[in-house]
């Protein structure tokens, strides 16, 4: 056997291969884990990009069920201007004093169309109107005067002589009637006819019946009011379950569409991922409800009748008729007020139950409101984590690595509707400091009779035009603005007919009573409602919101309940607000909304990452939604939006013990926050 030298070993070839195949294999083991890491960031990114995506779809969703509360709390808030209208217009225009009268029948008797006054003078001075004192003389409702015709057309006073002279220039000032505890019993699907169409006795000079007519049209105001609310906080209700079962507009489940959302933004295969989505208010464990209906208890007065016959007239509320029929007629009895409906429903109506119930009730939701304050430190957002395998084609013998990601969405910029007053504290259930809108009732609890601030003379339905407002329909101009559309004869005015409230119809204005009668008392009635500055400053109002969400709503196409309307005409219906804004529109009047496109208030994008109020697309819009288009937001394709947007915030944000979202100094932390750790959990 031949030995091998290191010489003849130094002298082999292929050396230089096998130098080559080492820095090959150096080089592709290289190339590996470059692939990898590539693949691993690469999927990083591409999981966390699909999780920011998955959690603003969902906050979309939450943020489309945030709208349609805010807009069907805003016609809660047209529901009582609707009230004070007709309290303080319809039902009062007859007043001769003081002041030579109401201003609108001062305009009709002086054969003027032109509201009388400015929006910010006073009837009567500091007086009437304005943030109510002792001495202020009440609105009350009376019909017994010649503006108003009653079943036949016989004129609702025939001679010089009526019950509504003869009561105003007497006690002046305002005695608080005492309240009863009232248990009212009515059935949850009560829609009560009107009571004027069974009233067949005449009104004549002699006033016979006037106290009950007087009472009739009073109570059916309120239970107008009151069931047209009702069925709106039952839609409210309904959205609001919506948010905590984390259902959007269409009872679709969010997390599923989350989960689409994520997997139709990945690059990778669905197989071995873990999507899960946190709805936060699954997270929130209060004692009180995150969405509380502001309660308050009305206090109506209307024009009795202190003798059984004759023009004698005397002051009465509705919660003192309620237990004593004497107050609406002197010597009456339950049975001899039937024929007004004093013995039925529209009595239990009339007046608001103390007895104790369940927030979001039934009950509960029978009992008046102005609308609904939300909860700042309960936060609505959407919460996303994905657990997803790495993939590593070059080193599968490494095991397995997850990728994990998280991300956090909320709706902004829109708003439900203001808080009772303008602060919310902490820890509080309810907001607190000064009223945001002084001319309406303080809040009641719904529980018990209301006392201190709860039931004072500011009770009498009225309501702030603009922000700082401290006269609302306490002014002339206000509450003779009717007249530029009043109906007339010839040189004379018109009158109005009972008929027109021959039936209540709950969220819908007054309709005419068929006979061709009132063409115009909608459209008074419109104005009444029509968007003011301090509804532009305080609420999101959809400018087509039927027409916007009915075709969103799927099954649930009646969630959404119609904006006044101002024609009976169905097809009028996608132009609610639209038709509102045009009605309401006087170029004298300061504090109307002359524009629709003015609604447009809401946040609306500039630019990635800029999250400032683009000035240019403030109240503006550039281009419409053509008819027969896909609905939009807004009614804008280009230009303002309102209501709701959406935007990718931080667990550290929504963990903060710092957050300003109490009002002016009140700051604090969410009660519903982020888990800590949540994410390595995986939810």
């Amino acid at each position: 056997m031949k030995t091998l030298t290191s010489k003849s070993i130094n002298n082999q070839k292929g050396q230089i291969t096998i130098f080559i195949v080492l820095i090959f294999q150096v080089l592709f083991v290289f190339f590996a884990m470059v692939t990898n890491i590539g693949l691993v960031v690469h999927e990083k990114i591409n999981v966390q990009n699909s999780a920011d995506l998955a959690a603003m779809y969902g906050a979309q969703k939450q943020a489309e069920v945030l709208n349609a509360i805010a807009h069907t709390n805003y016609q809660i808030r047209q529901a009582w201007k609707l009230l004070a209208f007709r309290v303080r217009v319809l039902g009062d225009f007859g007043r001769v004093q003081p002041q030579e009268g109401h201003p609108l029948k001062r305009v009709l008797q002086n054969g003027g169309s032109s509201p009388i006054g400015s929006p910010l003078d006073t009837w009567g001075g500091s007086a009437v109107g304005g943030v109510p004192s002792a001495t202020t003389l009440p609105p009350m409702v009376c019909i017994n005067h010649g503006g108003w015709v009653v079943d036949t057309n016989i004129p609702a006073s025939a001679g010089t002589d009526n019950i509504c002279k003869s009561e105003n220039g007497s006690n002046v000032g305002i005695t608080l009637p005492t309240l009863p505890n009232i248990a009212v019993i009515l059935p949850t699907d009560a829609i009560i006819a009107s009571q004027f169409r069974r009233l067949q006795r005449q009104i004549d000079s002699t006033c016979q019946g006037a106290g009950g007519y007087n009472w009739n049209a009073a109570a059916n105001f309120i239970a107008n009011f009151k069931l047209d609310v009702r069925n709106k906080l039952m839609r409210i209700r309904q959205l609001k379950q919506k948010l905590e079962n984390g259902q959007d507009l269409e009872g679709n489940s969010i997390a599923e569409g989350v989960r689409r959302t994520f997997w139709g933004n990945r690059t990778g295969g669905q197989d071995k991922v873990n999507v899960t989505w946190v709805n936060s208010l699954e997270l929130y464990t209060g004692a009180t409800d995150w969405l509380m209906i502001n309660h308050v208890y009305p206090l109506i007065f209307f024009v009795g009748q202190s003798a059984s016959s004759g023009c004698s007239g005397v002051r009465s509320s509705l919660v003192e008729a309620y237990s004593n029929p004497t107050k609406v007629i002197a010597g009456a009895t339950d049975s001899s007020l039937a024929p007004y409906g004093y013995t039925g429903f529209l009595k239990e109506l009339s007046v608001d139950s103390t007895a104790a119930s369940q927030p979001w009730s039934d009950d509960d939701l029978m009992k008046s409101s102005v609308g609904v304050e939300k909860n700042p430190w309960v936060a609505i957002y959407s919460g996303v984590s994905v657990n997803v395998p790495a993939t590593k084609p070059f080193m599968p013998i490494l095991g397995s690595h997850n990728i994990r990601a998280e991300s956090y969405a909320m709706p902004f910029g829109g708003a439900i509707g203001p808080w009772a007053n303008v602060s919310w504290p902490s820890g509080s259930s309810r907001s607190a400091g000064a009223s945001v809108d002084p001319l309406l009732p303080a809040i009641w609890s719904g529980d018990g009779l209301p006392s201190g601030e709860a039931y004072s003379i500011r009770n009498i339905p009225n309501y702030s035009r603009f922000p700082g407002d401290t006269v609302g329909l306490g002014s002339q101009y206000s509450l003779s603005e009717a007249a530029r559309i009043w109906p007339r004869a010839g040189s004379q005015p018109g009158k109005l007919s009972l008929n027109s409230f021959g039936s209540i119809i709950p969220d819908q204005l007054v309709l005419g009573n068929g006979n061709g009668q009132n063409p115009v008392l909608t459209e008074m009635e419109a104005i009444a409602v029509a968007p003011d500055l301090f509804d532009l400053t305080y609420y999101a109002i959809e400018p087509k919101a039927v027409s916007y969400y009915s075709q969103r709503t799927g099954e649930n196409k009646g969630i959404m309940i119609p904006d006044y309307i101002i024609s009976d005409n169905l097809k009028d219906v996608k132009d609610q607000v639209t038709q509102q804004v045009a009605k309401g529109f006087a170029p004298a009047n300061p504090y109307r909304v002359f524009n629709w496109k003015h609604l447009l208030t809401g946040w609306a994008p500039v630019g990635v990452g800029n999250y400032g109020s683009p000035t240019e697309r403030f109240g503006d819009c550039t281009a419409e939604i053509e008819d027969g288009g896909s609905p939009s937001n807004g009614n804008c394709k280009v230009g303002g939006r309102v209501g709701y947007s959406v935007k990718v915030v931080s667990k550290e944000f929504l963990q903060s013990s710092a957050l300003p979202f109490g009002g002016e100094g009140q700051s604090g932390p969410l009660l519903n926050p982020p888990v800590t750790g949540q994410a390595d959990a995986g939810f």
